[in-house]
């Protein structure tokens, strides 16, 4: 008797992940899963390919049961489950080099949930891998409080400098230390920090 693979869960919340030591990874999908599963297949600009042309292009692979639309999502929305799918080998790797589930959202999902880049997934997140693609047309733009700037090396003097180049980024949080990149910039704070930080 074969193993039997574990049992998955859909539009749930998610689980705090604990600190085991291991990296927990999580991955974060940029789309309006709606808006993109939902265009037009006859509009050709700037859009996801349908499984239908999937399969032209990568015929025989998708020929099997498991693809037909008993028991397949048909058309762009598809396409999209294929992405997820394809993260499924990698999930598992995972799971097993650190003994924590990736964690997979989305930034509006099926159901309709907008979840931007926050505390809700950064908070049991230690890398954190976004596909961004390009989702211009549903207007899935970052709100500052998405994007933080991130500098290592920084001398005091470039302090100033490097929190102007925040603002200007549009970022809602800014990281700046003289320690070098490795092995570990967050283990404390530069030693200019409390002086430094009205500047900020």
């Amino acid at each position: 008797m074969s193993a039997l693979t574990p049992a998955r869960t859909y539009n749930q919340s998610h689980i705090r992940r604990n600190h085991n030591g291991q990296r927990r990874i999580s991955i974060y999908w940029a789309w309006s899963y709606p808006w993109e599963a939902q265009r037009d297949p006859a509009a050709l600009y700037n859009r996801f390919s349908t499984i239908t042309e999937v399969r032209i292009a990568a015929w025989p692979n998708y020929e099997t049961p498991e693809y037909d639309e008993a028991h397949f999502l048909q058309g762009i929305a598809g396409t999209l489950e294929l992405f997820h799918r394809s993260t499924l080998a990698f999930q598992e790797l995972v799971r097993a080099a650190t003994g924590h589930a990736v964690a997979v959202f989305q930034r509006i999902d099926q159901a309709g949930y907008r979840l931007p880049i926050d505390e809700r997934v950064l908070a049991d997140t230690d890398t954190l891998m976004v596909f961004g693609l390009d989702h211009l047309l549903s207007e899935q733009e970052a709100a500052p409080e998405e994007i933080a700037n991130i500098v290592f090396g920084a001398s005091e003097a470039e302090m100033e400098a490097d929190c102007a180049r925040a603002a200007a980024d549009n970022a809602g949080s800014i990281y700046v230390t003289n320690l070098p990149e490795r092995p570990n910039p967050y283990a404390t704070l530069p030693t200019y920090w409390t002086s430094e930080t009205v500047s900020c």
